[in-house]
Parts: C-alpha cells; sequence; structure tokens
C-alpha cells in the first residue's frame, strides 16, 4: 500500500509539473504578446519540456549534475522543440515569427530567445526542484542542492 502511495504521489507530481510549467509559459506568452495570445502547442512545449528536461535532469542524474550544463541542456532542448513545432505547425509563421530577428533559423528559433530559454531554465530548474522536494515530498532524505564547477552554490533549507 505504501508503495503504491508514492508511486500515484511521483504522478501527481508529474502532472502538477507538466500543467504548472505549461500555464506559466501560456500566461507569460498572453501577458507579453503584443497579440496577447498564446497557441497550443506552447503550452505542451513548456509542459514537456519542464516534466523531462528542467525538473527531468536532476531526476535522472543527481543534483551533482552542473547547474551550468543543465542550464545548457535545457536551452538546447526547449530551442530544438520549439524549431520542431515551427517547421511543423508554424510553417505560416502565424503562431511566431523570428525572421527579423538576429541570428535566426528559419524563422523559427533564434539567439535572443534562446537567452530567453536560458534565463527561465536558471529559474525554474531549482523552482520544479522544490516543488517535488517541499510540496510533494519526494527526495526528502536530500535536500535539492546546485553545483557549478564542483562547488555547492546553493542548498535548500
Amino acid at each position: 500500500m505504501r508503495k503504491l502511495k508514492r508511486i500515484l504521489s511521483k504522478i501527481l507530481c508529474h502532472i502538477f509539473i507538466f500543467l504548472l510549467s505549461g500555464t506559466v509559459y501560456y500566461g507569460m506568452e498572453v501577458l507579453f504578446k503584443k497579440s496577447h495570445t498564446s497557441h497550443w502547442s506552447m503550452f505542451l512545449l513548456a509542459g514537456f519540456a519542464g516534466l523531462f528536461f528542467i525538473d527531468g535532469l536532476n531526476d535522472m542524474f543527481s543534483y551533482d549534475m552542473d547547474y551550468l550544463l543543465q542550464i545548457l541542456i535545457c536551452t538546447i532542448a526547449i530551442t530544438a522543440g520549439e524549431y520542431v513545432i515551427g517547421i511543423t505547425l508554424n510553417q505560416n509563421y502565424t503562431i511566431w515569427d523570428y525572421r527579423n530577428m538576429p541570428f535566426n533559423i528559419d524563422g523559427q528559433v533564434c539567439l535572443p530567445f534562446c537567452f530567453i530559454w536560458m534565463f527561465l531554465s536558471a529559474i525554474f530548474i531549482p523552482f520544479l526542484d522544490w516543488v517535488e522536494w517541499a510540496i510533494f515530498d519526494h527526495k526528502q532524505s536530500e535536500k535539492p542542492y546546485y553545483k557549478i564547477f564542483g562547488k555547492t552554490i546553493f542548498t535548500f533549507k
């Protein structure tokens, strides 16, 4: 019974992280885009990115994984996801259009937005670890911590 409870808790946690990540990003797009709209694909991309990359790296590996490497992997994964969604669903540039942005690839991804994904990843990596640890009681024996070049820079209290 206890094992089933932990499995259900983990599933609920993953659903929560998916929905939270998708909702936060979708909401940010609605707030900051001139059109005040977003597209359902952005909700899904953010949900999957939050679940599998932003939160998932510490689940797959450990908190010993370098924080800067986590940010880099998240940035690349989100940008690649944005490109794939772009070439499949945004061929007519109605969802977004980066053709006028510097260092763009096919108008689907661009360097300035890579920096935005990097910034958001840096914030959401510890936030989603905190959600898993503090709200869903996962890994209670190990407080989340973050290392840069082997030195611990931050630990939850």
